[in-house]
Order: structure tokens, then C-alpha cells, then sequence
């Protein structure tokens, strides 16, 4: 998916306002100054301690969208729903239908975490595309040479920070590219020389995370991503893709 479910942010967004809404409370119901912090956090329970340290955990996870959500969230729904029957057994402050319809509002808003787009996105990281650099449609010389198997020489045909698509020769036969393909595996491990330009050649190791038979307008090919790149020729790499050197270099 190429965009983050907007769930994730609007959740992220509700634990932030949760954790920071507990001190104000406090601060409104004893009439302390913020500048009293000490006596703010004297004053904060054990329970809406928890409250806010898995607040803010889950916030961070969720704006991240990163698997430990399906340990934490629950834990933060489960912490918040004893705070509020502690508060229900023993200040009468409170009235008990409005802690559970409280919590019972807050849960429901996770209902959207089990859609099938929420799930996936959670469970499987390689469909986060939202993360993943854009790739620019770039010609450069290109020399890839599997541990195992015959080099192949040609032109990218996209690049990013973190990969590569190097097309097999799209003018032999079909039979060759399907069979240079199978030479290639997922997963196997490519060393990688990239000219940028006459003085910027890149040397790096690589993976290999795709293999395609040509389809429309893209070639027969492999993706690459970059695994083992050295500090100076990475960022010799964002430089040349932020500037747009290349747009000069195809000029």
C-alpha cells in the first residue's frame, strides 16, 4: 500500500493527548502550577503511571506502524480499564456508567486496527511502500555479478536510496532473459558497480528481493536492494538523486 492507513495517525494522535490529559487533570483538580512538577508526578497513581508510559509507547508504535502494536495496544486498553474500576470502586467523584462508556469509546476506535488493510500493513512490513524512498526512473551504466552466475552489464532503469532495478539485455531473445532469470535467485547476494557519472562510481553488495519477465513499459529484470554500502558512497548516492544530477546527466 502506498499510503499509511490514516487509523494509524488518528490513534497515535489519541494515546499522545491521553498521557499528556492525566497530569493536566491533576494540575486542575489540586490547583498546582506546571512549574511544580515534582508535586504533579507526587500526586499521579501507580495505574495512571502505566497509562501514560504505555501511552506513549503505543503512540510511537502506532505512528510507526510497527508489529509490537498487537502487545501493546491491548495492554494499554487492558491498564486503562483497571484504572477506571479503581476509580469507580473508590472516589465517588465519579460516576461509573460515564468510566464505561469512557473506555467502551475508546476501545471501539481500535475496531479499526482489524480491517484487513490495518492488519496487513501491521503483520507484513514489505507492504509499507509509505517508507520505502521513491524510486526515479534513471539510465546509469550498471555491472551486476551474482556470487553464483554471469555478470549482467547494462542501464537501471529506476534507483533509490535503498535499491535497484537492473533490466536484463530487453533485446535478446526471450528464452535467454528467462533463462539468465533463473540463474538469478531471491535472496542471493549480487556485488553492484553503478557510474553515476565519469567520476562517481558506487561499489556495493546487494540482494536480491524481485525477478520479472517484462511487462508493458518494464523490462525483464531484477530488484535490488542495497544491504553493505560504505557512509561516502551512500551519501555520494543521496547527493545525486536530492540534487537531481541525473536530469542534468540525461540533458
Amino acid at each position: 500500500m502506498k499510503e499509511k492507513p490514516e487509523i494509524f495517525n488518528y490513534l497515535a494522535y489519541l494515546y499522545i493527548v491521553i498521557a499528556i490529559s492525566i497530569p493536566l487533570q491533576i494540575m486542575m483538580m489540586y490547583r498546582i502550577w506546571p512549574q511544580n512538577i515534582f508535586e504533579v508526578s507526587g500526586k499521579i497513581s501507580p495505574s495512571n503511571m502505566l497509562i501514560m508510559i504505555t501511552a506513549a509507547i503505543g503512540a510511537a508504535l502506532l505512528y510507526a506502524v510497527v508489529k509490537p502494536i498487537v502487545y501493546v495496544v491491548p495492554a494499554f486498553l487492558l491498564i486503562t480499564a483497571w484504572n477506571n474500576y479503581l476509580i469507580a470502586s473508590y472516589n465517588t467523584n465519579y460516576n461509573p456508567s460515564v468510566l464505561i462508556g469512557s473506555w467502551v469509546l475508546l476501545s471501539f476506535f481500535h475496531v479499526f486496527l482489524l480491517t484487513p488493510e490495518s492488519r496487513n500493513a501491521i503483520a507484513n512490513s514489505s507492504l509499507r511502500w509509505w517508507k520505502t524512498p521513491a524510486r526515479r526512473r534513471i539510465r546509469v551504466p550498471s555491472k551486476l555479478k551474482p556470487v553464483n552466475g554471469s555478470e549482467i552489464s547494462g542501464s537501471t532503469h529506476d534507483l533509490s536510496e535503498t535499491g535497484v532495478f537492473v533490466p536484463i539485455d530487453p533485446h535478446s531473445p526471450l528464452h535467454q532473459q528467462i533463462r539468465k532469470l533463473k540463474e538469478i535467485r531471491i535472496g542471493q547476494s549480487v556485488s553492484l558497480r553503478l557510474s553515476l557519472d565519469q567520476l562517481k562510481i558506487l561499489n556495493c553488495r546487494g540482494e536480491v528481493v524481485r525477478k520479472q519477465l517484462a511487462s508493458g513499459h518494464h523490462p525483464a529484470g531484477v530488484g535490488i536492494r542495497f544491504v553493505a554500502m560504505n557512509s561516502k558512497d551512500r551519501k555520494m548516492l543521496q547527493a545525486y538523486l536530492n540534487q537531481g544530477a541525473y536530469l542534468n546527466q540525461s540533458a
